[in-house]
């Protein structure tokens, strides 16, 4: 039997492929992706912005072999990966600025009571984030992964691989560390030298780019934000209980749900956290609808069934996690 793997790492924005004129047999992994220094219920629910680990359990199978079967060849790898770890964009960093913003005004207003509130360390904090771009993180993890991935599948990687990008920059210089990492190339390295990827896509409303579903009109009427729309009714329902919660602290604070969900992701992006398991569960699930349901270039399951890979079974439900694993199928 001969296979083609396809894997999905958590959310797709570039492509890389790896053939070879004969079947392949892997080895065990060398290099380990960075983790950010958190417990797991916190690390592993920050949606989009949690660090890449391994899933051990999905769809009602308690542990994911990572063995071939002995009647299978391994001929050619497709991998379909996120950029990696990056500063916020620059409408939710203004979004995150605001909420931090609201807290410092409320504070400054009463300070005695902020004083005595858990916000009380919002006073003396600068929000001085960037935009965008990779942090070293994120550069970490992109050289970690084409590393893992050369190492995993080496017998392949002699015979040729393809990887293609596109224009954005978080996204271009994700992959020329990929390809930094994939050949054994040393670290630090000056990113002005880092080669570039096969292929570089723009993109644009009249650009046939398969890693930006933008410019197909089904998919962005499908994506529009609606206030019934999934992630939306989520975000409504978990967040607006922490908004309250933080506005009792401080007088004429007034924090609404979306800047209770910016402070969230404040968290994620500092790997600081303030609140309790249950709220960062819930924080992972709007991101599940967000990115299943409703985003466009964002959207995993747009992008996979676009590339006839994978078809989603049934819709996520806005209430909450289903009690059941949620599967999908082949298109």
């Amino acid at each position: 039997m001969v296979i083609v793997v396809s894997a999905l790492l958590v959310r797709v924005s570039w492509l890389a492929s790896i053939s070879a004129g004969t079947p392949l047999q892997t080895r065990g992994p060398s290099s380990q992706m960075p983790q950010y220094d958190l417990p797991k219920y916190l690390s592993q629910n920050l949606g989009p912005y949690s660090a890449r680990y391994s899933v051990y359990s999905f769809g009602g199978y308690n542990h994911i072999p990572s063995d071939i079967p002995h009647d299978c060849d391994v001929v050619q790898v497709n991998i379909l990966q996120r950029h990696a770890a990056r500063y916020p964009t620059s409408g939710f960093g203004d979004s995150i600025a605001s909420a931090v913003g609201k807290i410092k005004e409320a504070a400054a207003r009463s300070p005695q009571e902020a004083a005595r509130s858990p916000l009380v360390f919002v006073s003396t904090y600068n929000y001085t984030l960037g935009k965008d771009s990779l942090v070293d993180f994120g550069r970490l993890q992109a050289y970690t992964s084409g590393k893992y991935i050369s190492d995993h599948y080496r017998s392949l990687s002699s015979s040729g691989t393809f990887i293609r990008a596109t224009t954005k920059d978080r996204v271009l210089e994700s992959a020329r560390w990929f390809k930094h990492g994939f050949k054994g190339k040393p670290l630090p390295f000056p990113i002005s030298d880092l080669e570039l990827p096969d292929v570089i896509i723009p993109t644009g409303p009249s650009i046939n780019n398969t890693l930006a579903v933008g410019n197909c009109a089904a998919a962005k009427a499908a994506a529009e934000r609606t206030p019934d729309a999934p992630n939306i009714q989520r975000l409504n329902i978990y967040a607006s209980p922490i908004a309250t919660r933080l506005n009792a602290f401080i007088p004429d604070l007034n924090l609404t749900a979306r800047d209770a969900h910016a402070l969230m992701a404040l968290c994620a992006f500092d790997t600081a956290f303030q609140n309790g398991k249950a709220e960062w569960v819930d924080n992972e699930y709007y991101w599940d609808l967000d990115f299943a349901d409703v985003s466009t270039d964002n959207s995993i399951v747009r992008m996979i069934a676009a590339l006839g890979i994978l078809e989603d079974s049934e819709p996520l439900p806005a209430h909450g996690p289903p009690s059941k694993s949620h599967l999908f199928v082949s298109s």
